[in-house]
């Protein structure tokens, strides 16, 4: 993580976290965005949800479909791989695949060797994460949580709230 110079009391130079939601951090985050080359020139919330991230903030974004809110895990996701940062996604039709094509159960593998994982929010009340959050070593490698698709919670009715409720749960279980 970058730091920054400040002085403290005495006038002795002290090291602070650099932080990203700042005028400097925003541009170095537009120049890091801008040259993964995706096709497209990120939007200025884009930037500042992904800042926000970085920093540690919790951020839910409410946009119109078709805006760029999956955009913040596409950014993630490519920098990282850019990083040889290893990740996979896991939803419902990422597992059906997984399993039809290969025989794998993408919650086990998440168990062993991606740095990321990006779920489904549906995957919350699976058997299976439950499985992989009890995991020791999953568990230490999970550095944060991502919900896309949360703008619709008032929209899918009350059995996918269930879901939904499950992110206040995930949530204090990782603060532990």
């Amino acid at each position: 993580m970058p730091t920054t110079n400040g002085d403290d009391v005495d006038g002795a130079t002290t090291s602070q976290p650099f932080k990203w939601s700042t005028p400097a951090g925003w541009e170095l985050c537009q120049s890091i965005l801008t040259d993964l080359r995706l096709g497209y020139e990120p939007h200025d919330f884009q930037i500042e949800g992904v800042c926000k991230s970085l920093d540690g903030v919790d951020l839910m974004a409410i946009t119109p479909t078709g805006s760029g809110k999956t955009g913040f895990y596409v950014y993630h996701a490519a920098r990282m791989a850019a990083l040889n940062v290893k990740f996979m996604v896991i939803n419902s039709d990422t597992r059906e695949e997984a399993f039809r094509l290969r025989k794998e159960q993408l919650w086990e593998s998440a168990r062993t060797y991606p740095n990321i994982a990006i779920a489904g929010l549906e995957q919350l009340t699976s058997k299976d994460f439950e499985k992989a959050l009890n995991d020791p070593g999953f568990y230490k490698r999970t550095c944060g949580v991502g919900f896309d698709e949360v703008h619709l919670l008032n929209s899918w009715g009350s059995s996918f709230r269930k879901d939904f409720q499950q992110m206040g749960f995930l949530k204090h279980r990782m603060q532990e």
